[in-house]
């Protein structure tokens, strides 16, 4: 309040309204777990003035996050997949509106139940491997991920929303773990696979080692398997006289000139340099008080997550029959059962109906949600394949000095081959004179 004070009181800004927004811990210690958004608004001219505020929230939060709009409204800006508060704000001369304080999750830490619980499957496998040629390898592996965790809850301790911590900091602290994280979890991968090669049961496999295929979100689709979706445009004239005005609307960016199925009678045409489809015409005639509704039919490119549940509920059936059938991997069972229900759970959410930025988020964020789901059934069928039986024989190459031998045997076979066809030959034709001369 006092910075905004001081800005309007020095401030030489007459026409537009000044907007403050800074990420704050919750000063509560009750809301210890909660970021703040305090957003102030203050208006500098010597009039009155209206003006829509809009302040981007940080990005990963989501409705899911947000505990507290104070006031304010919601949207999603569908270009930079990224949600945002706005309100039309009416201030007098000279007015400083109280903060609003918009609520959300601290989604910047690594929840202590996760470390703790990386840290007993790790001890399990450990114990499993006991005595087994793996476990100097393993112990190894335990060393490294223990010191990774540990240096993840001291700098997360260090870095907690508390007196004397900046928010940047806490998100930055997260950022840094976030990387700690990722080799962690490598490196449990890897003492996983150290388990799966005895043939016992790790457990729910928790670690991300290389090899395991990335999410194939583009299932190839036929122009006609695309359902279709509105984009409805309203031009009104309020006045008493007729007017011609232009019309000029941006289509998302997903939308090609060739995915406008019936463009109402309006032009479509793409702008070359950001490369984004508009709906347009250079004048459209409203008599008085008239009002025109022009429904253009585009191709669905956001509700195209239909194929992805058919083909990862068979993956994962496929690899789940697979897992069973080895009958010794009891938690690598359960953990697909799961992926399983929540593919069904999350394919009965109730999508909006009409095409709008809250339609573009529900399926962005849903794919986003396939994709985990996706990468965790990836990561088993990786690990089941050493298990499964194989084709042909698993011999190592031979050497150049036994390659070179067999090529050479080859070739006098070859060249033995040669001399006996060819005598048998000669043979057969001096046998045919002989018979001529006796004729």
């Amino acid at each position: 309040m006092k910075i905004l004070q001081r800005c309007l009181a020095g401030s030489n800004l007459k026409t537009c309204i000044i907007v403050f927004a800074v990420l704050l811990f919750s000063e509560l210690g009750v809301l210890a777990d909660r970021v703040i958004l305090k957003i102030q608004v203050g208006n500098p001219a010597p009039r009155s003035q209206s003006k829509e505020i809009k302040v981007n929230l940080p990005a990963g939060i989501g409705t899911n996050e947000i505990i507290s709009l104070d006031g304010l409204d919601l949207g999603y800006d569908i270009k930079n997949d990224l949600y945002y508060v706005y309100k039309k704000i009416d201030l007098e001369p000279q007015q400083i509106l109280q903060p609003f304080n918009v609520e959300f999750k601290d989604i910047w830490v690594v929840p202590e139940e996760t470390l703790n619980g990386l840290q007993k499957h790790i001890d399990g496998m450990i114990e499993k491997l006991k005595g087994k040629e793996q476990e100097k390898t393993a112990q190894e592996l335990k060393s490294e991920i223990t010191k990774l965790l540990a240096n993840i809850k001291i700098l997360q301790e260090q870095n907690s929303i508390k007196s004397g911590v900046k928010t940047i900091q806490h998100i930055r602290a997260y950022e840094s773990n976030l990387a700690e994280m990722e080799t962690a979890r490598k490196f449990i991968g890897r003492m996983e696979n150290l388990v799966l090669a005895t043939g016992q049961d790790p457990g729910r496999l928790e670690g991300d080692p290389k090899g395991a295929p990335t999410p194939k979100r583009d299932i190839e689709m036929k122009p006609q398997d695309y359902k279709t979706v509105i984009v409805r445009i309203t031009m009104k004239n309020v006045s008493a006289v007729e007017r011609k005005d232009p019309l000029s609307r941006d289509l998302p960016s997903e939308i090609k000139a060739n995915d406008v199925l019936d463009s109402a009678g309006l032009d479509v045409r793409t702008d070359m340099k950001p490369g984004i489809c508009c709906i347009y015409s250079p004048s459209v005639v409203l008599a008085p008080n008239e009002t025109k509704v022009f429904d253009v039919k585009i191709r669905d490119k956001w509700n195209v997550n239909f194929p992805r549940f058919q083909y990862l509920r068979a993956t994962a059936s496929n690899v789940l029959e697979r897992a069973t059938a080895k009958s010794k991997f009891k938690s690598i069972e359960d953990m697909l059962k799961g992926l399983i229900t929540e593919l069904d759970v999350l394919e009965k959410d109730v999508a909006p109906v009409e095409l709008n930025d809250k339609y573009v988020a529900f399926f962005r964020h849903q794919a986003s949600k396939l994709d985990v789901i996706e990468q965790k059934i990836n990561r088993v069928e990786t690990a089941l394949k050493p298990f499964e039986p194989k084709v042909g024989f698993n011999a190592p190459p031979p050497n150049p000095k036994t390659t070179w031998m067999i090529i050479w045997i080859i070739l006098g076979f070859l060249a033995f081959l040669s001399l006996v066809f060819f005598f048998r030959w000669y043979g057969k034709t001096k046998a045919e004179k002989i018979t001529d001369e006796n004729t």
